[in-house]
């Protein structure tokens, strides 16, 4: 809103009656108030005032303003609603009442009730001092000299005779007062409820059945109803009517404590005694109608019936589960003695049975009672619906240790707050949580029997506990936060059915319930675990296939495992890094297009490593950063830092049975997936990796490393986030510096053959090496393995290629360039520099050669010590010329590939230093006993016995030249 430089209209009011409407309104310059009309802009009241507010009364469902409160600073003073000047009398102040027709207004310390229409109530006049008590607001009592009256305002100001003292109201038709230095009960007239006979009169409200009148006589006290009946005569010295709480509505004969001649018994509403008056004193009423008495300086537990349920043996004494329904009968006692202070000693507490004897010495600082819970009802404990309520365990036995409250958390926040004039404030609220800890000493088990489960050896304890409002378990340990139930007083009841985790001599453990250890004490650090599986842990398959939904995953010298919750070990404590988690199917998803990945033979997976050589990068990019200026995300430079796994030793993990699959290590691991794109899990190459899930693969862009001269990681980025990446169960596992094929479980397949380095092909085949030489298997081929090539032209597998073994041949450099994009520090493309560099190739010099087809498929029958291949696409395979072979210069900078299987072509193959023609689709029909070989255009021109002839390169015809 835009601030008026003279007045800035604070209200607008309008009225009912006829008036015209007119509004407070503020001078900025003087600031003061006045009223004005808002139609003719004429002050009503010239703007003098310090402050101006309206008086409204409620007629029907409209409020009308019927007067204005000015206040001068000074004095204060009525303006008519439509904002007469006619001033009324002026007071030094004036306070509403619940009647908005009436005021109260003081001048000179005097006070009385003003009406602005007609003026002073003439009936209770002046009056030095007032109160309104609150649960009758139209009633006030004033003091008029040393008397005091009641007045009701609600019949303009009819009061009641004078009193010395008016204690309090009790009803809409009576009141306790004090005449003549006595106390009684007389209504608004006057008339006598209760004589005036006593010295005090207390109104005591329990509930809303439970009111009474404590009435004191002689210094003795007694009790009247609100029908102002003595119930009880004026002869205990002292009584307590808050017992009356702990008694249900329907309950036969309520009682409470009374004290007569110094003792303590407990007296009925209707004056009889039901306990003798023979205790120091009375502590407390359970709900279960059982009284805490001091007798002799001693604690001891009674019945209504005054029969002893607990003797009279302990300083102090508390019951295991008083807060509880359905206590049992037979229960155990937590006792102690007081020292010589008067104040518990610590470590003090101990165990009898409900005779008193010891079950347990005295020398345990706190038992926190453990409960399983089923069902209880907190409202009405008197009724049961017959369901188990809260079963006893035991109870937290600590020996030396300290029992603190300590703050979990700190919470500020902020509050709306209202004064009486309506005015809000905003307050700083700081709200702390506490928990119950156990700090040092050592820790055990009492059974409800009195009998220790567990030695108290433990230096430290973790227990799961189930939340009764069905958050499900929530484990915390007995020294740390959010603590442990200590007597009842948390919502938190323990779960059984999970062992607990126990700590002693500085090393983690289990122990069940019954005191048996489960894990031996002998682990760095343990933590509660569920299955990572895929599968629904709650699934009938997977309870039936006994998969652990529960487990701890210990840690022992840096290296962790898995133990089940009976103790058996899943797998022992020998695994460094968990790598990721991926999905295995079956290998029958190669080959069979309609597979299916959710089958029953689909195998959620971790890739575990040991002994990891990480190697760490640090790039910078472009990317989104925030500003703090304008509060948005900005384009600007973003450094990145991760750490790349160069090296370790691999293995796998069942996550449903949380076992080993393969008991080796492997030194590297190639994965394939469905479509038999292989991941190396180590590697600098640029390679894609494995990520941190099964929804994805986690890959990154390469530049070079002017370190290693390689092409390092530069960007991560996710592949395949939107399907999740299933891999089959073959892959290739490296050991001892040779690859092998093998399933996800281990066992080697293809006889177990080792390679130097592997390859995949395709679907069906993979290529090998070993010792320089290289052979295409299939995945399920078994033998034999001796036909190994040593080079192939050109190195593509999906072309028709020439192959060679037994080789022997000599390197020549090809000079070559590559482009490489260049980065700024912020990490944006800036240029491209050629970087020259030399391609070494091979020079065939003596070998046995053959061909393969696309599918990897040797041609020939048999391999050819030399070969010569008519031109194809303007290559020259001629290797008659041993100096030449197949990587010729001229072949290599040609684009393209050629294509051998021109099976209307045929080829010359030589062996044992004899030619021979023939064609590559039948190798049956040839022509043999050449002693050299050529072409010449379309022609063989072969020596037989110094005999030239000519055969036709298509089709082998025999040709005649002139």
């Amino acid at each position: 809103m835009k601030r008026i430089t003279k007045l800035i209209v604070l209200l607008t009011v309008a009225l009912n009656c006829g008036f015209a409407q007119i509004s407070i309104e503020y001078v900025k310059k003087t600031k003061t108030y006045g009223i004005k009309n808002v139609k003719t802009r004429q002050w009503l009241t010239q703007p003098v005032y310090k402050n101006i507010s309206e008086v409204s009364s409620l007629s029907g469902e409209i409020t009308a303003i019927r007067y204005y409160i000015a206040n001068t600073g000074k004095k204060m003073f009525f303006i008519l609603a439509n904002g007469s000047t006619s001033i009324s009398p002026q007071f030094d102040e004036i306070i509403s009442s619940s009647n908005p027709e009436l005021f109260v207004v003081k001048n000179k310390n005097v006070y009385c009730f003003f009406n602005p229409g007609s003026g002073i109530l003439k009936g209770p006049g002046n009056f030095t001092s007032y109160n309104n008590p609150e649960n009758n607001m139209n009633l006030y009592i004033i003091k008029k000299g040393e008397k005091y009256m009641m007045v009701d305002i609600k019949k303009q100001g009819v009061c009641s005779p004078e009193y010395d003292q008016i204690i309090g109201i009790l009803s809409d038709s009576a009141f306790a007062v004090k005449k003549n230095n006595k106390c009684g009960v007389v209504n608004f007239s006057g008339d006598q409820k209760l004589d005036f006979i006593y010295d005090s009169i207390v109104f005591t409200s329990l509930r809303t059945i439970d009111e009474f009148i404590e009435l004191r006589k002689d210094k003795k006290w007694g009790l009247a109803d609100l029908s102002y009946k003595q119930i009880i005569n004026c002869k205990y010295e002292i009584f307590d009517l808050k017992f009356l709480r702990n008694f249900s509505d329907s309950f036969p004969q309520k009682c409470f404590p009374a004290k007569l001649n110094s003792k303590w018994g407990m007296v009925s509403l209707t004056g009889q005694q039901i306990i003798p008056h023979e205790y120091d004193s009375v502590l407390d009423l359970r709900r279960d109608k059982r009284l805490t008495v001091v007798k002799n300086t001693k604690m001891g537990l009674i019945d209504l019936n005054n029969k002893i349920l607990f003797p009279f043996l302990y300083d102090y004494f508390e019951s295991e589960n008083d807060n509880y329904v359905n206590e049992s009968k037979e229960k155990n006692y937590f006792v102690c003695n007081k020292g010589a202070n008067g104040k518990f000693k610590g470590q003090s507490l101990g165990m009898a049975d409900s005779t008193g004897k010891i079950l347990l010495p005295m020398n345990a600082n706190s038992i926190p009672i453990f409960q399983t819970y089923n069902y209880r009802i907190p409202e009405n404990f008197d009724k049961f619906d017959g369901r188990k309520d809260s079963t006893l365990v035991g109870y937290l036995w600590n020996i030396g240790g300290i029992l603190k409250n300590e703050i979990q958390s700190t919470e500020t926040f902020q509050e709306s707050v209202f004064d009486e004039q309506g005015n809000e404030r905003i307050d700083d609220v700081v709200r702390t949580f506490k928990v119950w800890t156990i700090k040092g000493g050592k820790t055990g088990i009492a059974g409800k029997d009195g009998k220790m489960i567990v030695p108290t050896v433990y230096d430290d304890m973790i227990f799961f506990f189930s939340r009764n409002d069905d958050r499900g378990d929530v484990r915390s340990s007995i020294s740390n936060a959010p603590g442990i139930p200590s007597n009842n007083e948390t919502d938190y009841l323990v779960n059984t059915s999970q062992p607990i985790i126990a700590k002693k001599d500085g090393k983690w453990g289990t122990i069940a319930w019954s005191g048996k250890e489960i894990i031996p004490c002998i682990y760095d650090s343990i933590f509660y675990e569920y299955t990572s599986s895929m599968l629904d842990a709650n699934d009938s398959v997977f309870a039936a296939r006994n998969y652990p939904k529960y487990f701890y995953k210990v840690y022992k010298n840096a290296l962790h495992g898995y133990i089940s919750t009976k103790g058996k070990i899943l797998m022992p404590a020998e695994i460094e890094r968990d790598v990721c988690d991926i999905t295995i199917s079956s290998i029958d998803s190669i080959v069979n297009p309609a597979y299916y990945p959710y089958h029953d033979h689909v195998t959620y997976t971790k890739i575990l490593a040991n002994n990891v050589k990480e190697k760490p990068y640090i790039i910078c990019k472009q990317g989104y950063v925030h500003s703090p200026e304008t509060g948005e995300n900005e384009t600007g430079p973003v450094t990145v830092e991760f750490n790349y796994i160069e090296k370790a030793k691999f293995s796998f993990q069942n996550n449903n049975t949380v076992q080993f699959m393969a008991p080796s290590k492997a030194e590297d691991v190639i994965l394939l997936d469905k479509n038999l794109t292989p991941y190396l899990l180590s590697s600098l190459k640029g390679q894609l990796t494995i990520s941190g899930n099964a929804k994805g693969v986690l890959g990154f862009d390469s530049i070079l490393d002017k370190a290693s001269g390689k092409r390092v990681f530069k960007e991560m980025y996710v592949r395949g986030s939107e399907e999740e990446l299933f891999f089959i169960d073959h892959m290739f596992a490296k050991y001892d510096g040779k690859w092998y094929l093998q399933n996800i479980t281990g066992v080697l397949l293809n006889n177990g053959q080792p390679f130097d380095s592997v390859e995949i092909v395709d679907k069906q085949k993979y290529k090998a090496w070993r010792q320089g030489k290289f052979i295409y298997y299939g995945y399920k081929y078994k033998g034999p393995f001796d036909r190994e090539m040593d080079q192939e032209y050109p190195d593509k597998p999906f072309a028709e290629r020439i192959s060679c073994r037994n080789c022997k041949y000599t390197m020549k450099k090809y000079p070559r360039q590559t482009i490489l994009e260049q980065f700024n520090a912020e990490g944006n493309q800036i240029r491209d520099s050629i970087i020259p560099y030399t391609f070494d190739i091979p020079v065939m010099q003596k070998g046995t050669y053959n061909i393969i087809d696309t599918t990897n498929k040797l041609l020939l029958k048999i391999w050819a010590d030399e070969m010569i291949l008519p031109p194809v696409n303007g290559y020259n395979f001629n290797m008659a010329d041993s100096t030449s072979g197949i990587y010729d210069e001229k072949n290599f900078n040609k684009p393209g590939y050629p294509f051998f299987g021109t099976h209307k072509k045929s080829i010359a193959l030589k062996y044992a230093q004899t030619w021979r023609l023939t064609t590559v689709q039948k190798q049956d029909v040839f022509i043999d006993g050449f002693t050299e070989v050529k072409i010449e255009g379309d022609n063989w021109v072969v020596k037989k016995k110094k005999k030239v002839l000519y055969y036709s390169i298509d089709g082998l015809k025999k040709v005649k030249k002139e």
